[in-house]
């Protein structure tokens, strides 16, 4: 492999991507991601919805799972099918970060066209503001979920349970953003987030963590194995089931990991994991979580993990 070399933070030089590796990853995982995280909101709503995010007697409070990840690891399937099963008072943003409506719904449409940075590069976006924009779709969303389950239950019983309260569930991926905005980005969503408890009505104090970090990883040589599989066959398998698994381990077609891609891989995480050590107290909760819990321990026991993560406040039904 040809190119230069450079030096980690350890020290541990590595060489830099030379053209056909590079070349290899851009086209694997630089893609538009037209494939993955298909699942978007079915609510349809108009801008003016989303104009007023000033809280009133009947504004909603909401606490955050951010799935902390990479592709092809099993994020879809955790946040789809095992948090959604858990709390009736639960929304799913998806990749609410990914510009594209496939993976985030409206939310580029609606709040970031209002917040003036629709049509920038996301690398070129404060993460203040991106975090301001997250939050501003976890509320509108809140608030069209509950509006739901009341227009659906005239006794308004799923309404009053909620507490005017929402746990948002977002993935946030490596790629999503440039490397030096992710930590700014989760520590401003952080702080929003405590200035809406110490704003709060009390009956909404009830939900004592506001921010869990689910920090999910794969190991980095079998999601390059899978990303590569799903691409050239078109098998773009999101809940890790037992055949999809034996398939990629058979396939004989797939190149050698690139040194770059395991870097990458190791360096997200690195960064994830020291921020949520710096950042974890009583209203930032970190759960570990790997692709086997995921994909092969029950239901139950991954969201009882969770609901352990948070404090107790998220409800089983």
């Amino acid at each position: 492999m040809s190119g230069a070399s450079s030096s980690n933070a350890n020290g541990v030089r590595r060489k830099t991507a030379g053209t056909k590796e590079q070349d290899l990853i851009n086209t694997m995982f630089l893609e538009e991601e037209e494939q993955e995280g298909q699942e978007t909101s079915t609510i349809n709503v108009t801008a003016e919805s989303s104009n007023n995010d000033k809280a009133d007697d009947n504004d909603v409070s909401i606490s955050v799972i951010a799935v902390l990840s990479a592709q092809r690891s099993s994020s879809s399937f955790l946040a789809r099918d095992i948090l959604a099963q858990m709390d009736e008072c639960h929304v799913n943003l998806n990749e609410v970060l990914a510009p594209s409506a496939m993976q985030s719904g409206d939310a580029w449409a609606i709040e970031a066209n209002h917040l003036g940075f629709a049509h920038l590069p996301i690398t070129q976006v404060d993460p203040d503001l991106l975090a301001q924009f997250v939050l501003q779709v976890g509320r509108r969303k809140c608030r069209e979920t509950l509006l739901l389950f009341h227009s659906n239950n005239t006794t308004t019983t799923t309404h009053n349970n909620c507490h005017n309260h929402c746990w948002i569930v977002y993935k946030h991926f490596d790629t999503h953003l440039a490397l030096w905005q992710h930590s700014l980005f989760l520590k401003s969503m952080i702080q929003q987030l405590q200035r809406d408890v110490e704003s709060s009505l009390p009956i909404t104090r009830v939900h004592d963590t506001r921010f869990v970090m689910a920090i999910l990883e794969r190991h980095a040589e079998e999601r390059w194995r899978s990303k590569w599989y799903a691409r050239h066959h078109k098998d773009w398998d999101t809940h890790g089931t037992p055949q999809h698994r034996q398939q990629v381990d058979l396939a004989q077609d797939v190149p050698p990991m690139a040194e770059e891609f395991a870097f990458a891989h190791d360096q997200w995480y690195q960064l994830i994991r020291g921020f949520a050590a710096a950042a974890a107290h009583d209203r930032v909760r970190v759960l570990e979580l790997t692709y086997e819990n995921i994909t092969q321990a029950p239901i139950p026991v991954t969201q009882a993990l969770v609901r352990q993560a948070a404090g107790g406040a998220v409800m089983i039904n």
